[in-house]
């Protein structure tokens, strides 16, 4: 109901900018393709409004969460407690859970070190299932993430309250996002530049929003967000793509890198 109320409040807002946005402050956005230099690297950047027809064509569905490094599992091996993650209320799953390695292993008794990285949890229990049948007789196991450690992404600019957001067993989308971190500020956000970015092999892609539009909107609601996006609401006032890409490709190159060395 909040993220409704959210949602209807960001569109009635919007349309009402919408009758007073300077002129030039929207943006060509065939034009705004361009290459650009971050840590040490040259990036090309790829504008695409976020419309019903941008998302067929850009994102698929989104798939069963896929566990990977330092996400904390809770296992329970049916009657067979020793082996069971402890999963009372006094339990802290960081302490009790188990930890994926950043090589994206766990270790289990009786199945010894198992490659759990990009698995999704029902293919971590028939795998774990297979190991352990030789010494438990029809094991019945059960797995699920304690702790989302693994995938993020990060949500910039003028929203309530700015930071870091993990990607969960739930689909997280842009409006998602934003809401999350308070949603976007009514008087000092620029609705209409609303834009998600993602490194996608060796290229950016700036995904954009104009929430002043109400069909983006609606679009937005279905653009999922995968690890390492960069979701930026700018200042209200601020229309010069270079200072906008320039602020972010720094952050985006960086998470780039760091996916590189994970896998993830």
């Amino acid at each position: 109901m909040g993220k409704l109320k959210y949602t209807l409040a960001l569109l009635s807002c919007s349309l009402l900018a919408a009758c007073s946005v300077v002129p030039g402050t929207y943006f060509s956005y065939n034009s705004l393709n361009d290459t650009y230099v971050a840590n040490g690297k040259t990036h090309h950047v790829y504008i695409v409004p976020v419309t019903a027809n941008s998302i067929a064509k850009h994102y698929s569905a989104p798939r069963d969460y896929r566990v990977g490094p330092y996400d904390i599992l809770n296992i329970i091996v049916w009657d067979h407690p020793e082996l069971t993650t402890p999963t009372n209320q006094e339990a802290n799953p960081e302490q009790t859970g188990i930890l994926v390695s950043q090589e994206g292993d766990i270790f289990f008794p009786f199945a010894g070190s198992v490659k759990v990285s990009g698995l999704t949890l029902n293919q971590i229990r028939v795998l774990l299932e297979s190991r352990i049948r030789a010494y438990i007789r029809d094991p019945q196991i059960s797995v699920r993430v304690a702790v989302f450690r693994s995938k993020e992404v990060q949500v910039m600019g003028e929203v309530g309250k700015a930071g870091v957001q993990p990607i969960t067993d739930r689909p997280l989308s842009i409006m998602d996002a934003i809401n999350n971190a308070g949603g976007a500020n009514t008087v000092t956000a620029n609705t209409s530049q609303i834009y998600v970015l993602r490194y996608t092999k060796g290229n950016i892609y700036a995904f954009w929003v104009n929430a002043q539009m109400p069909d983006q909107v609606v679009a937005a609601e279905h653009f999922y967000l995968r690890n390492n996006d960069v979701v930026y609401v700018p200042p209200a006032g601020v229309s010069a793509w270079n200072r906008v890409i320039t602020q972010i490709l720094p952050t985006l190159s960086g998470a780039s890198s760091t996916k590189s060395v994970t896998g993830v």
